[in-house]
């Protein structure tokens, strides 16, 4: 999952039609994966982090923000497997933060090729 160009676009239309993110929840860690182009065109400032957790912060208003994944591979705050239900998972007390939204941005092309799986 990434924030591309397109992607950040949108939360910036949620962003100017007053949407508030607060502490926001990132189903995975977002990728950065807005091109040096691109950021030139978003007039924001160019960004060589590997996760897109400082552009979203700096650019969203963001109180805080927090990665839930299933596993620490790319380390999230969060690990916990989406297969279970939370009220069943031993450390609740991690996810009593609430928060005021969650972004999921899948990549397109996966939804697309499940279809042929």
């Amino acid at each position: 999952m990434a924030l591309t160009f397109h992607t950040f676009k949108f939360l910036e239309k949620l962003k100017k039609n007053q949407i508030y993110f607060g502490q926001t929840l990132t189903i995975g860690r977002l990728n950065n994966l807005i091109s040096y182009d691109d950021f030139d065109k978003l007039k924001i400032n160019i960004s060589n982090d590997v996760y897109a957790d400082n552009i979203l912060i700096k650019n969203f208003d963001l109180v805080s923000l927090n990665a839930l994944d299933y596993s620490s591979f790319e380390n999230a705050d969060i690990i916990h497997d989406l297969n279970i239900p939370i009220k069943d998972y031993p450390f609740v007390s991690v996810l009593t933060p609430t928060y005021n939204r969650s972004i999921f941005i899948p990549f397109l092309k996966k939804c697309f090729l499940m279809r042929f799986l």
